[in-house]
């Protein structure tokens, strides 16, 4: 069964600010939280039926990835625990402390003729069954935000420090200097390369005269020798300090704001280095924060102004 492919022991854990626990494995293509919860990709999964919350899921069985349908306890019995459940069930014994160690009984249902109802038997060795994916290294992001939570989004861009300068070849160099050294040698490969196709020798002979005057010590940094030849724009400089820009201030990027922030926005700077735009951040994300409180405490207050009416 595709199930057997998942070991407990590839499972990794990892531990969010607020406690909870994420596991996953590499042959899920999602993640169980110790709050009873499926992730997809950093995104709450919704089982495809209410009632017996079934979840779809692919695992990957050999080489390739299969489509399964799967409960929470399937899932955690096989990705934490490292067992089969069979016709047994996962109860927690406080539902407020979620599937933690210590808070875990595999139970039997069955029907009790006495009393015409369903009962439960623990079954007391799998209760005991420590959770293998414990055992493996455990991420401790008490100093970060994970996908479970409200990720930090930043308001900036951070463009980094580029001093290239492209010759009609392709060839990236760090100076202007070399750059037109080689570009030389270049231009005058093209002008012989031209000849031999004046003189209809084709463009295989035509590069090998090329060749002759420029050498690549490595891969040539070129795909069609043709390009090079239809390439005449020199050399192409791309030169920039590192610097941050402000581009991201709009509700697609978490950002919330007012009609009085436009006055404030005129004032950022077109280009800001990466300490000042991480001290704007701060401050950005504390207003975006209150304007979004300020949005929920008016919505609050007028649906409870609709019952009073």
């Amino acid at each position: 069964m595709s199930y057997d492919f998942i070991k407990a022991e590839q499972t990794t854990a990892t531990k969010t600010t607020a406690g909870v626990i994420i596991w996953s494995n590499p042959n899920v293509d999602v993640q169980i939280t110790s709050e009873g919860k499926v992730l997809k990709d950093g995104e709450l999964l919704q089982p495809k039926d209410v009632r017996y919350k079934p979840y779809t899921i692919y695992i990957k069985s050999g080489e390739k990835w299969r489509i399964y349908s799967a409960g929470f306890n399937s899932l955690y019995s096989r990705m934490v625990l490292g067992v089969k459940l069979g016709t047994k069930t996962i109860k927690l014994k406080d539902s407020t402390k979620g599937y933690v160690e210590g808070n875990i009984e595999v139970v039997k249902t069955y029907y009790n003729a006495i009393t015409k109802g369903v009962d439960t038997k623990v079954d007391k060795e799998l209760s005991n069954v420590v959770p293998k994916a414990q055992g493996t290294p455990m991420k401790d992001l008490l100093d970060e935000q994970t996908k479970t939570q409200v990720e930090q989004k930043l308001f900036y861009t951070l463009y980094e420090a580029k001093n290239e300068h492209i010759t009609e070849d392709g060839a990236v160099f760090p100076t202007k200097e070399l750059a037109e050294w080689h570009q030389e040698k270049v231009s005058k490969g093209k002008g012989n390369a031209q000849v031999v196709l004046d003189y209809n020798g084709g463009y295989v002979l035509a590069e090998q005269i090329y060749f002759q005057e420029v050498v690549y010590n490595r891969t040539k940094p070129y795909t069609n020798f043709i390009d090079v030849l239809n390439n005449n724009q020199g050399i192409v400089s791309n030169v920039q300090d590192e610097h941050c820009k402000f581009d991201k201030l709009d509700n697609e990027h978490g950002f919330r704001s007012e009609i009085c922030f436009m006055t404030l926005r005129k004032q950022l700077p077109e280009q800001v280095s990466k300490h000042q735009a991480q001290k704007i951040q701060g401050a950005l994300e504390r207003y975006s924060d209150n304007v979004k409180a300020l949005d929920e405490s008016i919505v609050g207050l007028e649906a409870l102004l609709k019952q009073v009416k």
